[in-house]
């Protein structure tokens, strides 16, 4: 036999070894949803509804109208689909979201929304000129153009033209045509004198970022919405090393401008230009000057009411950049309004092309507050290299860092920049939310965060995807917080559609008894099935290992954690000390053994993280803390307990020299 035939004989038993596990899981799904079904019938007088069943088949999705602008998009998640619009609620059977038809202006949207929807093309183009002043019809009726938009126009100018009205009139209608589907940008190219052909860069465009030059140069205002990593300010270094004339640059936060006066630095301008640097807060002295290109970083935040005055600056060109053009208040029309003509490219595809890294999210619900500030002494000490530990108030940042003995950077930390680069572990405020380049972050731990600001955890995640390694993000909920602020995953879910697998370790010992999504996916094989283009949310169950099955019903580890209590030596001796302790300590043995996996706790600090109280609680958890030592898991130090190194690393050595 020859190798080649042997290499395909092994590679065929391995695929049928695969559709044998395939067809027991099928099995098994077959009748656990024939049981489910018959119980229903039982006790619900339902009726199953085969034709019904046929017709979701067909067609997995409804789509109802809300206006002529906007719908609500229902799909069912049996067939799994690509997200599409905005997510507002997702379910274990459903997902909801919500499209408008000016996404069509950034990406369009499939053909089958646009014509289920009836969106074709708009019945009006219309171009506004760079002074803002005037509008002018190129396509449609020019009455129906001035019934419909009249709103905001003022007389007519003859020949399809319209003066706009004074104030913040041009803005509204332009977020009005954007809405409509109408990009309303007349080009202004810029001008030669403003643009030296000859000046070099040290800074190459990669292959993304050439067209967005060439986008700049013929239309004069221009968003770039490219992701987090992907190096839209060494765009704007690259445009400022050619351009000539008086530019201002605004960005939202202090950390924001250090990092722009430090890039400017090692990547000069051109030197017939004069760059002023500016957060949004601190704008307002520079609104009356006149200026030759404006460039709004974090462009996400000018819609918001403090900050849209920055869109009355007087200036030739204007460049915006966001990498997350996402905004709870339903504004995120009016970012393009502000900037100009969206250069879009999604994140999932950065990430294939090997440009960005490829993120790792964790979310980890828990009981209650104690409860986080433990996990996150245990993160912590297992961490790899550099870490952010998110909190959304002082007094909290504050705590966090005193308790963990690490720096806590905020809105009053002087040279936040500086202090970011030189800490290894930092708890931050959001002041390092966005705009912050830090190649070395590994790991980040958001604590606490903006509610449902998809937008804030968007930002959070893009801090990794600078790095120069693959990164862990990891977020702590309570039970409560995971109910209510869920939808703050829903953005990153949707952008990162195929490269980003999103795990859930329940911890809290609520979730699951509440959420049959939490509960019931532990057997599911989506995570192996799924088309590579979707995203997979897989879920854990509390011993930390990763609920879809590989090689039949053989659970793959999560965590370094599950991966050591998946080694038979550990699960042995694990088994061993819940047979030593008493029956009521034996059930918290595998818990203590994560939470004490890296971190040193009391019996007391334990009942305290678990959110619980009182003596016998107390004496249960040093049970079982003993048990481990006796068996030779734990070591103990004055009442305080932890994993044994020594016994560890003598199991792991076991277990490689057995394989």
């Amino acid at each position: 036999m020859t190798t080649a035939w042997l290499d395909r004989l092994q590679r065929g038993k391995s695929l049928v070894a695969e559709l044998d596990a395939l067809q027991r899981d099928i099995a098994e799904y077959r009748d656990s949803a024939a049981a489910e079904i018959a119980t229903a019938l039982q006790h619900g007088g339902a009726v199953v509804n085969a034709d019904a069943v046929r017709a979701i088949v067909k067609r997995p999705y409804e789509i109802i109208p809300i206006n002529e602008r906007e719908a609500r998009l229902i799909q069912f998640k049996g067939i799994e689909a690509p997200i599409v619009g905005w997510v507002e609620k997702d379910t274990p059977a459903f997902r909801i979201c919500r499209v408008t038809r000016s996404m069509n202006v950034v990406e369009a949207l499939p053909d089958w929304v646009n014509t289920t929807l009836g969106w074709r093309a708009p019945d009006h183009q219309a171009l506004i000129d760079s002074t803002r002043e005037a509008v002018r019809v190129t396509s449609g009726d020019v009455d129906s153009f001035r019934r419909k938009y009249g709103a905001h126009l003022a007389n007519d100018l003859g020949n399809g033209s319209f003066k706009i009205k004074r104030g913040d009139a041009w803005i509204k209608l332009v977020a009005q045509l954007i809405n409509d589907g109408i990009m309303p940008y007349a080009p202004s190219p810029v001008a030669p004198e403003h643009w030296d052909t000859s000046a070099k860069s040290p800074i190459k465009m990669r292959d993304y970022q050439d067209p967005v030059i060439t986008e700049f140069l013929h239309e004069g205002a221009l968003t770039i919405n490219h992701p987090a990593g992907a190096g839209k300010r060494f765009i704007g270094l690259f445009m400022l090393a050619h351009f000539r004339g008086r530019v201002l640059i605004a960005i939202d936060s202090d950390a924001g401008r250090e990092q722009w006066q430090d890039s400017l630095k090692d990547f000069p301008p051109h030197k017939e230009s004069r760059v002023t640097v500016s957060t949004l807060q601190g704008i307002g002295k520079y609104l009356k000057n006149e200026w030759d290109l404006v460039i709004m970083d974090e462009a996400q935040r000018i819609p918001a009411n403090n900050f849209s005055r920055l869109a009355f600056v007087s200036t030739k060109y204007r460049v915006g950049m966001t990498s997350t053009a996402w905004r709870e208040d339903k504004r995120e029309s009016l970012i393009f309004a502000l900037c100009g003509r969206p250069a879009h490219i999604s994140w999932s595809s950065l990430i294939r092309a090997g440009v960005l890294r490829r993120p790792s999210i964790t979310v980890i619900v828990v009981k209650n507050d104690a409860a986080k500030t433990a996990r996150v002494k245990s993160l912590v000490a297992q961490r790899k290299g550099q870490t952010l530990i998110y909190c959304d108030w002082i007094a909290q940042g504050q705590a966090l860092a005193n308790l963990l003995d690490v720096p806590f950077i905020h809105g009053e930390t002087p040279k936040k920049l500086a202090a970011l680069r030189e800490a290894d572990v930092a708890v931050v405020s959001r002041v390092a939310d966005r705009a912050i380049d830090l190649p070395e972050l590994r790991t980040v731990i958001e604590v606490a965060g903006q509610g449902k600001s998809r937008e804030q955890l968007g930002q959070r995640v893009g801090r990794l995807l600078h790095g120069i390694e693959n990164g862990e993000f990891y977020v702590l909920f309570t039970a409560e917080e995971f109910s209510k602020f869920r939808p703050r995953l829903f953005g990153i879910e949707a952008e990162l559609a195929g490269e980003v697998d999103i795990a859930l370790l329940d911890e809290s010992g609520v979730t699951q008894r509440t959420s049959t999504s939490a509960a019931k996916p532990a057997k599911k094989f989506r995570g192996r099935l799924i088309a590579p283009q979707h995203h997979t949310l897989n879920f854990s169950s509390r011993d930390g290992l990763a609920s879809h099955p590989k090689n039949g019903d053989t659970p793959e580890p999560a965590d370094e954690i599950a991966r050591v209590l998946s080694l038979p030596a550990v699960a042995a001796k694990i088994a061993k000390a819940q047979t030593v302790a008493s029956d009521r300590a034996a059930a918290h043995v595998p818990r203590l053994f994560r939470l004490c996996f890296s971190a040193e706790f009391s019996p007391v600090e334990i009942a305290e993280a678990f959110g619980q109280r009182g003596n016998s609680t107390v004496a249960r958890y040093r049970a079982a803390c003993k048990a481990l030592v006796s068996v030779g898991l734990f070591a103990e130090d004055k009442g305080r307990y932890t994993v044994s190194p020594a016994e560890l690393n003598r199991l792991k050595a076991l277990a490689s020299a057995v394989k």
